[in-house]
């Protein structure tokens, strides 16, 4: 052996004073190799966060998942960080470890949220980031507004002055107004909706068929016309006449002020802090009831139609009698517990047609 090794002219140096590598060794520095592919590797992937659910608005005092999706060119080991807060003040907070195997992961996180005093809407930031050993190497904020669970608050005093008669032959919505406490006068004769010594605001429950009531659209037309305030929520089908255009059925002097067609930008002109673009559990819609313009036999019409670009929301003002009629399309009694937003809409709503006074 000793003939053998090292060979003769050889120009590799031996000494006695370095040791042959031992298994530790090796380990070692196959550990050090790693570490430096990984973070170098992780420095130059394209890695981008961005959220699954689109809404921003949550309920205080409840816990709430969210869910994000991480982006790797890259194979990507690390940790998901997150944590919410008001200004400088920090609500909650957690971390996951995360592993991008596939170009692709998904990351749900569950946070508590405060619980909110009436009339009290919160803006909180929730920042997400993704971590590779020490080093931050993505991050995105949100910001999210929390409500209350209860719309109407202390308003009770404004809400009697609404003087709400509902005509609800689903019974949808009157199984909603009285959970949320909502004061109202129950009407199930559709004649007496055009009762003149009716007065207040009138509201016709979501989902209501308009091909089954025939006449309900015409008589929700001729209530604004003489001076009431008028709502009709999401029906389920059918059409109406468009006021203001031939054949309408409405009497002579009762031709609209303002006459006006509007989408999603609705909501926001409303409250801007509302969501117009996604509610929660809708895979980001806002779920409506939309109405397309047609002409039918020299009438006018709205429809009941799912195409794109039909409307969602129509009002009618009457300037002699100072009636209004809103046709809201969007889902509000359905989506009730599912998210703040459509309580809240019709919260804003009804302050469109009688603004609150101060009751302090």
């Amino acid at each position: 052996m000793s003939n053998f090794w090292p060979p003769k002219n050889s120009r590799l140096l031996m000494t006695a004073n370095i040791p042959r590598p031992t298994g530790a060794m090796l380990l070692a520095h196959l550990i050090t190799v790693a570490i430096w592919f990984v973070t170098s590797t992780t420095a130059a992937a394209e890695i981008t966060v961005r959220a699954v659910e689109h809404h921003t608005n949550e309920f205080g005092g409840r816990e709430m998942s969210r869910s994000f999706r991480v982006e790797s060119d890259q194979p990507l080991v690390g940790r998901f960080v997150w944590s919410l807060s008001v200004e400088d003040r920090t609500l909650d907070r957690g971390e996951q470890e995360l592993q991008v195997a596939e170009r692709a992961a998904d990351v749900t996180i569950k946070y508590r949220l405060n619980e909110l005093r009436d009339e009290v809407v919160l803006p909180v930031t929730l920042t997400v980031a993704v971590v590779v050993g020490h080093d931050e190497v993505t991050r995105k904020e949100l910001r999210l507004w929390l409500f209350p669970d209860d719309p109407f608050g202390s308003r009770g005093e404004w809400l009697r002055s609404l003087d709400i008669t509902l005509f609800d032959p689903d019974e949808r919505t009157s199984k909603q107004f009285d959970d949320a406490k909502l004061q109202y006068r129950l009407v199930r004769n559709q004649a007496a909706l055009l009762d003149a010594e009716q007065s207040g605001t009138l509201v016709i429950g979501e989902g209501v068929s308009l091909l089954k009531h025939r006449s309900l659209a015409e008589t929700a037309l001729q209530a604004a016309a003489s001076g009431r305030r008028v709502v009709l929520l999401a029906p389920a089908d059918g059409s109406f006449p468009v006021p203001g255009t031939s054949g309408d059925g409405l009497p002579d002097g009762g031709v609209p002020s303002e006459l006006r067609f509007a989408r999603q930008h609705i909501i926001t002109e409303l409250d801007k802090r509302l969501d117009a673009q996604a509610w929660p559990g809708t895979n980001n819609t806002v779920p409506s009831s939309k109405f397309l313009i047609e002409t039918h036999r020299s009438r006018v019409e709205a429809t009941v139609s799912d195409e794109s670009r039909a409307w969602p929301w129509l009002e009618v003002r009457f300037p002699e009698s100072n009636g209004v009629l809103v046709v809201c399309g969007f889902r509000v009694i359905e989506h009730w517990n599912k998210g703040p937003t459509p309580r809240f809409l019709l919260l804003r709503l009804f302050e469109s047609l009688s603004p609150p006074v101060n009751e302090n």
